[in-house]
């Protein structure tokens, strides 16, 4: 588009030249009448020219910050997953998330760059504490604007059971009436029936009181839960555990924390855990949901510079169960048939080569108009009833 731009202006220059020679000539020999003609049509073919370039520069210009934005998409993307690819290599190491946050901007050999910014939504014990009543817990990596100061409702400290609709350690009650900001990586709660024991780096829940009698399924919402300790879930694709009146504990995943309505929408059995069986599980008075570890990752990524630089942010919900970023991110397939797959754009087929299965592409779709038109094709694996479970995104435009 640049030549293009450039050959238009030296034609600009070479008629300016010529005209000019042109004009000079009739003005010698007298023939005015062709002259005003002749400077009428340099100022109409001036002003279309005008008119051509702001074309050409408009045209330039949306092409690049279209290329700029795409590029800042997927830049996005790919701080995502370097973020869970640094996690899972280092054996699933909570300290290597938050040294990505950490070290701030990562710049990509095409100039582009991203930074993580990562909440987590559990809590560790503040160093050894021992009859406390004002229990004072840190964040493993950043603390999430959730934990609002005033909200009331229960703390779950790895290693307690739940019996009897109580939350228990050392025949302890762990209710806390507020929660008091004291820096940006520590709280504090006010323990309002009993008081805390625990050991630096104990894990802290947040937990959430509801009371249900009847049989839940997976699929189904776990209701009337505590407005809130709700508002301390993740919004989306949280990991949590369900603990019954009776003392029973199930691993499972809630699709979105409906804070209007105070449930936790179509839960599903955690992959190699304590699941709920396809028959239900009865529940009776009161019971208790306690939020396992869960992060709010955002990835913001630039491409380009000055006014046609682009930014996007990615947001994704991720549990970080132990063994379960791993499980969820592989998905094999020998392509025997497409049974796995729905082909949402363009046709897909299987394929031999060299005496191997392959997913072959049979045609493509044409979408959009003008300078936004694509054309490609598009297939998404169906990972449902395969105890895989993607992470769910926002995406902010």
């Amino acid at each position: 588009m640049v030549f293009v731009v450039n050959i238009y202006s030296i034609f600009c220059n070479n008629l300016g030249f010529y005209m000019k020679k042109y004009i000079q000539y009739l003005v010698k020999n007298n023939n005015g009448s062709v002259l005003i003609i002749t400077i009428i049509t340099v100022v109409v073919m001036a002003t279309l020219g005008a008119g051509i370039s702001g074309l050409f520069s408009t045209s330039i210009y949306q092409s690049i910050s279209s290329s700029f934005s795409s590029r800042a998409y997927y830049t996005a993307e790919s701080g995502y997953r370097y973020a869970v690819y640094k996690y899972i290599d280092s054996n699933e190491s909570v300290d290597e998330l938050k040294n990505i946050v950490d070290n701030g901007n990562y710049t990509l050999s095409g100039g582009s760059k991203f930074f993580i910014d990562i909440d987590s939504f559990w809590l560790c014990a503040d160093g050894n504490q021992v009859d406390v009543s004002n229990f004072r817990v840190k964040t493993p990596i950043k603390l999430p604007d959730k934990y609002t100061q005033g909200t009331d409702g229960f703390l779950h400290i790895d290693g307690t059971k739940i019996i009897g609709g109580s939350i228990l350690f050392k025949d302890t009650i762990y209710n806390y009436s507020a929660i008091n900001w004291i820096n940006n990586s520590t709280l504090e709660f006010n323990i309002t029936s009993g008081t805390i024991t625990a050991s630096d780096g104990d894990e802290v829940y947040m937990a959430c009181e509801f009371t249900y009698s009847g049989n839940l399924k997976t699929g189904d919402s776990v209701l009337n839960i505590d407005s809130n300790p709700l508002k301390t879930f993740v919004p989306l694709n949280g990991s949590f555990s369900l603990i019954t009146n009776s003392g029973n504990t199930y691993d499972l995943l809630y699709e979105k924390a409906d804070f209007s309505n105070n449930k936790l929408t179509n839960i599903k059995n955690l992959p190699g855990s304590n699941t709920i069986p396809s028959s239900g599980v009865i529940l009776t008075g009161t019971s208790h949901v306690v939020l396992k570890k869960n992060i709010e990752l955002t990835s913001t990524a630039t491409s380009g510079e000055g006014s046609l630089s682009a930014t996007k942010n990615i947001k994704y919900y991720q549990p970080l169960y132990i063994g379960f970023l791993a499980k969820i991110h592989k998905f094999s397939d020998s392509f025997a048939n497409l049974d796995n797959w729905n082909s949402k754009a363009g046709g897909h087929s299987i394929a031999t080569v060299d005496g191997n299965t392959a997913l072959k592409v049979d045609s493509t779709k044409t979408a959009g108009a003008h300078q936004n038109q694509a054309t490609g094709t598009y297939i998404t694996a169906d990972y449902e009833g395969r105890q895989i479970q993607e992470s769910m995104i926002e995406v902010n435009k």
